[in-house]
């Protein structure tokens, strides 16, 4: 459906709190609760922007740097949004400076990363708390794991045999 109200529970259509799994229709693809009801936690590590974003699928977990390659394909990406007016040149140097500080601490065989993101992971899907701008699987926020909220949530999944 492409109303939100068909397939999520949301802050107009809610009873304030969760609700029980596919009590609203499937979204287009078949799937249950993808939009409202809990925010739900992925894997990704939370970024400004998706320059650098890996683009095969796979989380993107810390700054994903390899090699002094890619690393410098995500400096080029980062100059060239500049070059665009996509990114303000003050932006452009301290997204550069933590990715080298990152790549640093991973070559140092530091486990924790030391950007001022590294912790916060993506929720998206919005909640039955927000209104429906936020239900949808695009938007996103930032979210500290290890701090408790009664909104978030997580979807258990897994491969078909």
């Amino acid at each position: 459906s492409d109303n939100v109200l068909d397939v999520g529970w949301v802050n107009r259509n809610e009873t304030q709190n969760q609700q029980r799994v596919a009590s609203k229709a499937p979204n287009a693809w078949g799937l249950y609760d993808m939009s409202g009801s809990i925010w739900q936690w992925v894997e990704d590590v939370y970024h400004d922007s998706y320059i650098g974003a890996p683009t095969d699928g796979r989380a993107w977990i810390g700054l994903g740097v390899d090699d002094d390659e890619v690393l410098q394909e995500k400096i080029d990406a980062i100059n060239q949004a500049v070059i665009k007016g996509e990114m303000k040149k003050i932006e452009a140097a301290l997204m550069i400076e933590r990715m080298r500080f990152d790549a640093g601490a991973k070559e140092r065989g530091t486990t924790q990363l030391k950007s001022e993101n590294s912790a916060a992971r993506v929720l998206r899907g919005g909640s039955w708390r927000f209104t429906e701008n936020f239900a949808r699987a695009t938007y996103r926020l930032a979210g500290e794991p290890g701090n408790w909220y009664y909104g978030n949530g997580f979807r258990i999944a897994a491969s078909m045999p």
